[in-house]
């Protein structure tokens, strides 16, 4: 069976049956997490091969480095740091967000548990 799903790349990956706590900040995952939840549809989280799960040039997390004291020098060294394209592992758990247990805040960033459901692989 072929399914599309979002997919989240992280340094973790629940097991089947096991949850997950996750803070979600940038704006391309709160729009996904928006659209689970409108659609009470899971997502996959794969294992990061190689690259990072932020995105240095995110605008919340810019803020939240400008906030601490550093500006474009630490923002840049960041880049090089976490730099280059994500790519995941082939092989991930799908993962249903538990509505009544996650919160979506003012500013639009949520705390959601999710929990872990069946393995998957992606098809290139």
């Amino acid at each position: 069976m072929t399914l599309k799903l979002p997919i989240f790349p992280l340094n973790t990956v629940p097991f089947p049956g096991a949850p997950i706590q996750l803070h979600i900040f940038e704006e391309r995952y709160r729009l996904m997490v928006g659209r689970c939840i409108e659609q009470r549809s899971p997502f996959g989280v794969v294992l990061i091969r190689s690259g990072s799960e932020v995105n240095p040039d995110d605008p919340w997390f810019r803020q939240q480095v400008e906030a601490a004291g550093g500006g474009d020098p630490e923002l840049d060294r960041l880049r090089r740091q976490l730099g280059g394209t994500t790519v995941p592992h082939p092989v991930g758990t799908s993962a249903q967000i538990s509505i009544g247990e996650s919160t979506r805040l003012d500013d639009g960033r949520y705390y959601i548990i999710a929990q872990g459901q069946r393995r998957f692989r992606i098809q290139y």
